[in-house]
C-alpha cells in the first residue's frame, strides 16, 4: 500500500501535560504500543520493520525531506505475518543501520494522527501525520502548522530527521 502523507516531528518536554491539552481539545485515543523499528541500509529513504508489542509486523519504505518544518512523505507499507524470520533476512541481505525502542501513544484528532512517543534514550517528542492528495498538500502543512500552534509548541522545537538518525548521532 502506498501513502502520500504530511508530516512532522518535535521534541517536546512533558508528555502528560499535551496528552491532557490534547483530550481537553477533543482528541480520541486510539491506542497505546510498544513499537521495535529496525531500520536497514538502503540507498536511497529508509527502510524499517516494526514490530508490534512484540508479534504483529509491518515493512515500511519511506521517502521524506530531512527538513524542521511540515513536509511531504511517500509511504510504502506492508504487513507482516513473521517479522522474525524477516528481520534474519533483511539483517543479512541489507545489514542493520540502527534500532528504535519506542512507546506510541496514537490519537486522532481533526482528521490528523497524532502520535506521542516514549522513545529509549532520545525522549519525548510529538508526530502529525496526515493523509493527502497532491492537491491538498499546502492545506495540509498549514493545519499541522496551526494544531502545532494550538498545542503551544514552537517551531524551535521541529526535528528534522528520523529518529534513526537522532540514535545514531547519540551514539557518536
Amino acid at each position: 500500500m502506498r501513502k502520500n502523507l504530511v508530516e512532522l516531528k518535535a521534541k517536546i518536554l512533558g508528555l502528560e501535560a499535551i496528552r491532557r491539552k490534547l483530550l481537553e481539545k477533543g482528541a480520541k485515543q486510539v491506542g497505546v504500543y510498544r513499537q521495535l523499528d529496525t531500520y536497514y541500509n538502503v540507498p536511497k529513504g529508509r527502510l524499517k520493520l516494526r514490530v508490534v508489542n512484540g508479534s504483529s509486523g509491518q515493512l515500511v519504505f519511506y521517502l521524506r525531506e530531512d527538513v524542521a518544518q511540515p513536509k511531504e512523505s511517500k509511504v510504502y507499507l506492508a504487513t507482516i505475518d513473521r517479522p522474525g524470520e524477516l528481520a534474519a533476512v533483511l539483517a543479512e541481505a541489507l545489514g542493520v543501520k540502527c534500532v528504535v525502542d519506542k512507546v506510541r501513544e496514537i490519537y486522532n484528532w481533526r482528521g490528523v494522527e497524532v502520535h506521542l512517543d516514549k522513545v529509549r534514550g532520545l525522549g519525548e517528542f510529538l508526530e502529525f501525520e496526515l493523509e493527502v492528495s497532491a492537491e491538498n498538500e499546502e492545506k495540509g502543512k498549514k493545519l499541522l502548522k496551526d494544531l502545532l500552534n494550538e498545542l503551544g509548541i514552537g517551531s524551535e522545537n521541529l526535528i528534522p530527521t528520523s529518529y534513526c538518525e537522532l540514535v545514531l548521532k547519540k551514539s557518536e
